[in-house]
C-alpha cells in the first residue's frame, strides 16, 4: 500500500525526511497495477515523473491522492462491457518554477459516469483534503486522452514543494 511504500522509501535512503519522487511514484504505479489487477483487465498504469525530492509530510497526502485517483480510474473509467480495447491510466508529476502538478488521467469512457465517480462521495472528499494538506488546489476535468483527469497544483517556495505543517500552526511560535 501507499504508506508502506513511503516507509520503505524513507528507510532506503540516508535522509529519512525526504523522498525521491521519481522512484517513489514509479514504484507506487507498479504496486497499484498489481494490487488492482489492472493487467488482468488490460489496463496499463504508467508514470511520467520529473525528478524532485519532497519531504515525508508531502509524500503521504500525495501518495494517498494518487492511490485514490488511480483506483477510481481503474474501477470507473473502464467498466465491464466497455473495456474491449484495454486502457491506460497515467500518473504524472511535473515540476515547474512556481508550482508542481500531480495528475492522474485515463483514456477510459469519460462522460457523466466517470465524472460522478471522481467528484462525489468519500473519494472526492478525501482527494480535496489531500490537496489542502499540500497547500494545493484540486482540479477535475476531461483528459486529453479522452477520459477523465484529476490533479493537484501545489506551490513551490524556494524550489521546494512542501506540505502544511502538521499542526497547521507549527512553526509560528505558538504552542
Amino acid at each position: 500500500n501507499a504508506l508502506s511504500l513511503i516507509h520503505r522509501s524513507l528507510y532506503e535512503h540516508n535522509d529519512i525526511r525526504s523522498v525521491d519522487v521519481k522512484a517513489f511514484f514509479s514504484d507506487l504505479a507498479t504496486q497499484l497495477d498489481q494490487a488492482l489487477g489492472a493487467e488482468d483487465q488490460r489496463i496499463r498504469i504508467e508514470s511520467d515523473i520529473d525528478a524532485d525530492t519532497i519531504d515525508a509530510d508531502t509524500a503521504v497526502p500525495l501518495a494517498l491522492f494518487a492511490a485514490e485517483a488511480v483506483t477510481n480510474a481503474v474501477k470507473h473509467a473502464f467498466p465491464a462491457g466497455h473495456n474491449v480495447r484495454g486502457g491506460r491510466v497515467l500518473v504524472s508529476y511535473k515540476v515547474g518554477e512556481s508550482e508542481t502538478v500531480l495528475t492522474v488521467e485515463d483514456d477510459g469512457i469519460g462522460g457523466p459516469e466517470a465524472e460522478a465517480a471522481v467528484g462525489t462521495g468519500i473519494g472526492g472528499t478525501l482527494m480535496s483534503a489531500f490537496a489542502r494538506q499540500v497547500r494545493g488546489t484540486l482540479e477535475e476535468g476531461n483528459s486529453p486522452a479522452g477520459g477523465r483527469q484529476v490533479r493537484i497544483r501545489m506551490p513551490r517556495t524556494k524550489g521546494v514543494t512542501a506540505a502544511m505543517p502538521a499542526a497547521y500552526g507549527a512553526g509560528t511560535g505558538s504552542k
